[in-house]
């Protein structure tokens, strides 16, 4: 069913994407595709309430998701609610904190010092920011060096727009 509304949200249907997807959460409640998809419609229709409360049952079903934290401190700097966007930036840097301690493969490295650096931008600390940039910009791989440099030019309002579909 999430394949299905996968491809009317694809398609702009969102009614009928919100029907399956409802479809499929009532099936099993506990369907993390299906909610972040329904995150993602009502991000697209700019409804940031409805897209919290999904953001905060995806949280209940895995605490552990930086990304998911991230998110939350997005929709929540929407809704206008600072000190809980900057808990919410916070517990996504200390998440990736923990998965930088366990992560062997060094691909998966780069991506959660990525995510880690783009959270502590979204809090303000762009030394902090600079400085894991520093840390990846070490690679010797190309494509790395490629995206480094477009790192280095993102700013908190294009990451915001790119995730809000502004």
């Amino acid at each position: 069913m999430n394949k299905k509304a996968t491809t009317f949200y694809l398609q702009n249907k969102l009614d009928s994407a919100f029907l399956y997807l409802n479809k499929s959460i009532e099936i099993d409640a506990k369907n993390t595709a299906s909610i972040s998809t329904k995150m993602s419609l009502y991000i697209k229709q700019k409804k940031y309430a409805e897209a919290l409360a999904e953001n905060s049952t995806l949280l209940k079903l895995n605490s552990d998701s930086g990304g998911t934290y991230f998110i939350r401190g997005i929709l929540l700097e929407r809704l206008q609610d600072s000190a809980k966007a900057k808990e919410a930036f916070l517990k996504s840097v200390s998440i990736f904190d923990i998965d930088l301690s366990k992560v062997r493969e060094e691909k998966q490295s780069k991506s959660i010092r990525m995510n880690r650096a783009i959270s502590l931008l979204f809090l303000g600390d762009d030394q902090a920011f600079k400085k894991q940039l520093n840390i990846l910009s070490h690679s010797k791989d190309e494509w790395d060096k490629k995206m480094l440099k477009t790192y280095h030019k993102i700013t908190k309002k294009s990451i915001t727009n790119n995730i809000l579909s502004e």
